[in-house]
């Protein structure tokens, strides 16, 4: 998916109330400067900023030291560069201190800084991204609707923007590895061939759009029948997009939205899964004709089912997508990185994207389960690997014109075996 939800969430981040006491007070870990090459160069050239253009680099406190860097790279091609830092906890400790209509001056520097921009770069990750749930929910809601008017020139389309989420040792807590294993699976993750990517991912996306149904499975060995995942859905009329670094980095996913009525079976999401906070494991999700008429979270159902209760789109599709970054292959809770998975697909439970341009590309991937149904829109993401099971991707299976397009994960076309990861 197209990231912009994520990007609207205040917070950002993924960290959860039962892992935040473990890093409550933990500085982030300083960026070495080879750490900063990793990112920096190919970030920017992914940005692809302009000489002169006035440029916002909008980042978390925490990240100075890429900011920095950032900001000298991006200076050193002849970009207008200025500054925005967003210090998180002073933004909630100040919260709690107004009524909710004073809410938005807490924003409105940030809000003065996005209008300047021409072009904004955003390092999001606060060090605490759920410090924001001691607001009340009434204050919780007023901030979160100040970002998105602060936020709105660029996600409205009307100013180019490109996001990254820099690991913090708050993520690194909830991936449960050391921050030094969690930066190197994003370094890699970064530094893949985008150019070469986008090439190969054209075709596939050229060979969904001629689809009229696609399959989804995983996992269909297991003996338990719940834990096994097949769903069908018609995409006939719709056109995927091809993803990479526009406007998330690293990349990458192709990504649609199913015809609405369509979707039908079940799906098992192993794992833990994180949506704005809220922490849930092993997913099962039941579908009739594009309705999921029975889900259960082996931990934290009780948040999967107030999330479904968000409006009658919440128990509706607005995406499904494959991950296509052969670079990435540890599975991980973040959801920005984990839809890039290779090996993987995701269907976003929610409300579909409503543009109808991508980059400028005409796109059609909008199947009318709008933002006005729903405020939810989160990505599910299945693995296909082999050894958790396997699965497989089929087009218009069961016709002449059925095609294999993944087993185990794998594409198997031989112009898109770039998009696997290196034997």
């Amino acid at each position: 998916m197209f990231a912009d939800e994520r990007d609207l969430d205040p917070a950002g981040g993924q960290s959860t109330a039962g892992d935040r006491h473990e890093s409550e007070s933990a500085p982030l870990p300083p960026v070495s400067a080879r750490s900063i090459l990793d990112i920096v160069d190919p970030f920017v050239a992914a940005a692809r900023v302009k000489p002169d253009a006035r440029t916002l680099i909008w980042y978390d406190k925490g990240h100075d030291t890429l900011a920095a860097a950032i900001a000298e790279k991006c200076e050193a091609l002849g970009a207008d560069v200025f500054l925005h830092q967003r210090d998180f906890d002073r933004d909630v400790a100040e919260a709690m201190t107004l009524s909710v209509l004073e809410i938005p001056q807490i924003l409105l520097p940030q809000k003065q800084a996005v209008a300047r921009a021409e072009h904004v770069l955003l390092l999001r990750g606060p060090r605490d991204p759920e410090i924001i749930n001691q607001l009340d929910k009434e204050r919780r809601d007023a901030y979160m609707q100040g970002m998105s008017e602060a936020h709105a020139p660029r996600t409205e389309g009307k100013v180019p923007w490109i996001l990254t989420l820099p690991p913090t040792e708050a993520d690194a807590v909830v991936e449960r590895m050391p921050f030094e294993r969690y930066f190197d699976i994003y370094a890699k993750a970064c530094n893949q061939n985008w150019p070469l990517i986008r090439e190969r991912q054209q075709i596939l996306v050229e060979r969904l759009n001629c689809a009229d149904t696609i399959t989804l499975r995983a996992n269909m060995g297991d003996p338990d029948l719940r834990r096994r995942t097949e769903v069908r859905m018609s995409i006939r009329g719709m056109t995927f997009v091809n993803s990479t670094v526009d406007q998330n980095f690293p990349g990458s996913e192709t990504f649609s939205a199913p015809v609405l009525d369509s979707v039908e079976g079940q799906i098992f999401a192993p794992g833990v899964h994180v949506y704005h906070g809220l922490r849930m494991q092993d997913l099962y999700l039941r579908i009739e004709k594009g309705v999921i008429v029975e889900a259960r979270a082996e931990v934290g159902d009780e948040l999967l089912q107030e999330i479904l209760s968000r409006g009658v789109g919440a128990r509706r599709f607005g995406e499904v997508a494959l991950g296509t970054n052969p670079g990435l292959l540890d599975r991980v809770v973040n959801t920005l990185l984990a839809e890039k998975r290779a090996k993987s697909f995701h269907m976003a439970i929610g409300h579909c994207y409503e543009y109808d341009r991508y980059m400028g590309i005409p796109v059609n991937v909008n199947n009318g389960n709008g933002k006005k149904f729903t405020s939810v829109h989160w990505d599910i993401v299945v693995p296909m690997d082999e050894e958790v099971g396997g699965g497989e991707v089929l087009v218009d299976e069961g016709t002449a014109s059925e095609e294999l397009i993944q087993r185990n994960g794998l594409f198997q076309r031989p112009e898109l075996c770039v998009l696997n990861p290196p034997e």
